[in-house]
């Protein structure tokens, strides 16, 4: 959303343009746009071909290490160095929906030196004052509850570090901050969830969302969007974003037809997102019982949101 609004801007039409970044004082263009140019779109949707991180030995040292420490392997996706690993690289000829932390790293070095602004300049004025999420920061230090945050903890990984046991906080300082370094609560990520089956107020706001909804790319069981993947289960569409990083995952999904919002967040890393699903699911199972359609689609919140 914070990509998107900025867009809007007018100060730069990333989607116009083939993608150039300086490399060591020659312009280097990432070659995943197709014939109408649309690179933004291809990295937020996780269909550019961009591989997860950079696959090399030091990757995989750091990872091997990372296994029994639970310290960060990412360090060349946050350097510019990761430009330097993708010099070479060519997008394959048919793009498929396939995360990339890589594609992320490359949007938050764009919006860094088209905008001239950080990550967190650019939230708070398009994402975090508007919806008055005041605990949601990519400078965590600055939040009130900053010294009573959920610590991490190991679960599904690191493989090495024995269930519970606290594992080390990630911190970025360059390109990855903008997809791995924020902290926030589940009231601020209700709120956020909430004014994607309702309306903020705000017509830029309201634009973006509307835009992320109707950017669908098909996969066998769904669709994925502009961050959010869409699940068809039976008769109900389930939309949702999960988060891994250190020790801590997180789920934000709604129910756009129901009018329903959910957000687990848990301080282990653990993969499985079917808490949140089975809640939704739950909740459009009852609401079936009783009427049809997102009756809330006009309120500034809806009937019910949940936060676990």
């Amino acid at each position: 959303a914070t990509v998107l609004g900025d867009f809007d801007d007018a100060r730069f039409d990333l989607r116009g343009e083939s993608a150039r970044f300086l490399r060591r004082g020659r312009d280097f263009v990432v070659r995943t746009a197709g014939a109408d140019g649309k690179v933004a779109d291809f990295k937020v949707t996780h269909t550019s071909g961009l591989p997860r991180q950079n696959m090399d030995v030091p990757m995989l040292g750091k990872f091997i290490s990372y296994l029994s420490t639970g310290d960060n392997f990412y360090g060349e996706l946050d350097s510019d160095n990761v430009l330097l690993y993708l010099a070479d690289w060519r997008a394959p000829k048919n793009k498929v929906p396939q995360y990339s932390n890589t594609g992320y790293a490359l949007i938050g070095y764009i919006l860094k030196h088209k905008t001239g602004e950080d990550i967190q300049s650019l939230a708070s004025r398009y994402i975090f004052h508007p919806l008055q999420m005041a605990n949601s920061s990519f400078t965590p230090q600055q939040l009130k509850g900053y010294p009573q945050r959920a610590l991490g903890h190991a679960g599904d990984q690191p493989k090495f570090i024995p269930r519970g046991q606290l594992t080390p906080d990630w911190h970025f300082s360059n390109n990855m901050v903008a997809a791995a370094s924020l902290y926030s609560n589940a009231e601020d990520l209700a709120a956020y969830a909430r004014y994607h089956v309702s309306t903020t107020h705000n017509r830029l706001l309201d634009s973006v969302f509307a835009e992320v909804r109707d950017t669908d790319i098909q996969r066998p069981d769904g669709v994925q969007g502009i961050a959010w993947t869409t699940d068809f289960i039976g008769l109900e569409k389930i939309t949702y974003q999960v988060g891994y990083i250190g020790g801590y995952s997180s789920f934000i999904g709604y129910d756009k037809e129901r009018g329903n919002a959910v957000v687990v967040l848990q301080n282990t890393f653990n993969w499985s997102n079917y808490i949140g699903i089975a809640l939704l699911m739950d909740m459009a199972k009852k609401d079936g019982l009783i009427t049809s359609g997102n009756r809330f689609a006009n309120n500034r919140m809806p009937e019910r949101v949940y936060q676990q």
